[in-house]
């Protein structure tokens, strides 16, 4: 799997009045993405998370509040690429591209995968990044 499947954008406000601001993560525009599992995360500190991939899903990250920053690694190429996720920003993860984030105290951020989750042991598999990339 390549790095050019990844999708990275920002998503803008769809509509806006004095009663909301609504905006749309995702809608039919992500090539079939189907969620079949959503998650929030709300950080209490500054931490890593991530360091694993999945063999064969997608997962899909909404920045609510707050930054991150988001490596990415094809684990047959090496490629690397690295991401910064504010307020606002999606992120497209495909299968077999190991990610880490760095993310920061206070940051709220939504993650779906397109298979239920049951397990670190079932869903993940744990990736060592090498640092001297």
């Amino acid at each position: 799997m390549s790095l050019k499947k990844v999708v990275y954008n920002h998503c803008k406000i769809d509509h806006r009045d004095e009663r909301r601001a609504l905006f749309t993560a995702f809608n039919g525009d992500l090539d079939g993405f189907k969620a079949a599992q959503v998650k929030f995360i709300k950080m209490y500190k500054d931490a890593v998370l991530g360091e694993h991939y999945h063999e064969d899903y997608r997962e899909l990250f909404y920045m609510l509040k707050g930054r991150a920053e988001v490596i990415l690694e094809d684990i047959e190429t090496k490629e690397r690429k690295t991401y910064i996720l504010k307020q606002g920003d999606r992120l497209l993860v495909p299968p077999q591209v190991a990610h880490r984030f760095l993310i920061i105290k206070d940051s709220l951020l939504v993650g779906c995968t397109e298979k239920p989750y049951q397990s670190p042991e079932v869903n993940d598999r744990s990736y060592k990044f090498n640092e001297s990339n």
